[in-house]
């Protein structure tokens, strides 16, 4: 009879040894499942409009500069501008009176106006009563240029043509009524020419005559 009453209480021990591991169990679930919902309720709803860094497993807002606003800028077409009229002369009868200053004053020891006058005095003649009325016409006119014959052997410096554009655009200086140039004045036998100008173009002179006072 002692012997089952041991038995029964070994049992009986047994089984609340058990039932407190289970309550213990229990417990610290319950715990960890509270400690967990409290958590989740600390979780706050950060605004957008802010920058976060975590500090100390707490994220911290940070205002961070703002970039400006692009600014749309209108930038206006590009104004066109109008053609250049088409020159008066074309471009055989540039390089032909480019040809004609080059043989008749192309040396390196003449100045620019001289050059500038020797195209001045073919466009000139064009619209003076008396010569031909273009420049190829007045190149080759009898008696007018000697250097009319090799004129296709000659080529101009850059200087040349740059020279002759000046006079064919009219920048040239020289009045409409200058019609001759040569080593030689033409007052010498027509006492209604005058002297407009003279160079020392050494050897010789270079005279620029118009019937001028």
């Amino acid at each position: 009879m002692e012997g089952k009453l041991y038995l029964m209480n070994i049992k009986k021990i047994r089984w609340c040894g058990l039932i407190k591991i289970i309550i213990s169990i229990l417990l610290v679930s319950a715990f960890l499942h509270t400690g967990k919902m409290a958590e989740m309720e600390e979780v706050q709803v950060l605004p957008e409009d802010h920058t976060y860094v975590t500090v100390d497993s707490v994220a911290v807002a940070i205002d961070m500069p703002q970039e400006p606003p692009i600014e749309t800028v209108e930038v206006p077409e590009p104004v066109v501008a109008p053609p250049e009229p088409n020159p008066w002369w074309t471009e055989e009868e540039y390089d032909l009176l480019c040809r004609v200053v080059m043989a008749e004053g192309g040396s390196d020891s003449i100045v620019d106006e001289v050059q500038q006058g020797i195209a001045a005095v073919v466009i000139n003649r064009m619209n003076y009563p008396g010569f031909a009325d273009t420049i190829h016409d007045v190149i080759y006119s009898p008696g007018q240029y000697s250097c009319a014959p090799y004129l296709h052997t000659i080529t101009p410096t850059e200087r040349v043509r740059e020279n002759t554009l000046i006079a064919l655009k009219g920048d040239s200086g020289y009045p409409e009524d200058v019609v001759w140039q040569a080593g030689f004045p033409q007052a010498a036998w027509n006492t209604s020419v005058k002297i407009y100008k003279v160079f020392d173009t050494k050897p010789n002179k270079t005279y620029f005559c118009h019937y001028g006072e």
